[in-house]
């Protein structure tokens, strides 16, 4: 009997350091995030007022949200790419010059990620959103002399719509032919995913 209250006692007090301890732990990790959660707020901030400083006409077609671990840069514009063009629409060449130059000067690691619709066909549309992508990165590393190392373009083909076809199903093609621009918090490192 004895023995069988000094093994409760043991697993009590062993459970109570375990408990302990994987508090400290969640806590721990509490931390960790409302670090990271900071560091994504201040990014956020910092581009959001940047582009508060340009005119209307620049802040009015982008939208600038929060996303896991950076922030989103998206040109809410119709028709920024005609259908199956590579080369986004020449009336847009300033506003993606003006995201290009302010995104740049951050120093920041960015992922420029193109889309096409499905109007265009799923048989080339990897390659067709993948190339404007690269498009985008191309003209930047041109007009401002950028490392296209710090740069990563990649195409997600017609699988992430952001509006369907309801009532106007051309203007949900022209809505979803687009590139978009996540600019992460950590500095950017050689050879980091």
């Amino acid at each position: 009997m004895l023995l069988l209250f000094a093994l409760f006692v043991f697993l009590y007090g062993t459970s109570k350091t375990k408990v302990m301890e994987l508090t400290k732990e969640v806590q721990s990790l509490k931390t960790v995030k409302e670090k990271q959660v900071s560091k994504t707020e201040g990014l956020f901030s910092g581009i959001e007022n940047s582009f508060n400083k340009v005119n209307r006409g620049v802040r009015n077609r982008i939208q600038i949200a929060r996303v896991d671990g950076g922030v989103l840069i998206r040109f809410l514009v119709s028709d920024f790419f005609k259908p199956l063009s590579v080369e986004a629409a020449e009336d847009f060449f300033p506003l993606i010059d003006e995201v290009g130059a302010r995104v740049l000067n951050l120093g920041k690691r960015v992922d420029v990620i193109g889309y096409a619709d499905a109007s265009e066909g799923a048989k080339n549309a990897w390659e067709l959103s993948a190339l404007r992508a690269a498009w985008v990165v191309k003209r930047w590393e041109e007009h401002f002399g950028g490392d296209p190392t710090k740069i990563q373009a990649s195409g997600k083909s017609i699988y992430h719509p952001v509006a369907e076809a309801r009532d106007d199903a051309l203007w949900a093609s022209s809505q979803n032919r687009r590139v978009e621009v996540i600019v992460h918090e950590g500095e950017f490192v050689e050879g980091r995913q």
